[in-house]
């Protein structure tokens, strides 16, 4: 209902503005909660960080892929492998990637 108040009254300024000769305004922007979620098995599910489940799922997302005591990645290409799966790992894990299940 806010929303819709808020457009009807960009609008009615917007159409002053013009029946006036003054430029229009540019219109008010909501804050935003939450963010879409970039996995490619539900691309449209949306993520809101003000709730616990998707602060968790923002946990799980970003924690590093490494113990504590393990050496991190540190370019060495004989490495590298080790790292991509890691990375594949995570990324299937949480939704980013999909697997040929």
């Amino acid at each position: 209902a806010d929303q819709n108040a808020n457009l009807g009254n960009t609008i009615n300024a917007a159409i002053q503005a013009v029946g006036n000769g003054n430029p229009v305004p540019p219109p008010v922007q909501a804050q935003v909660a939450f963010a879409r979620n970039p996995g490619g098995l539900n691309p449209d599910a949306i993520l809101n960080f003000e709730r616990k489940e998707g602060q968790k799922f923002h946990e799980k997302a970003t924690k590093s892929i490494y113990s504590s005591t393990e050496d991190k990645y540190d370019m060495d290409t004989e490495r590298f492998g080790t790292f991509a799966q890691r990375i594949k790992d995570r990324a299937t894990l949480v939704g980013f990637l999909r697997t040929n299940d």
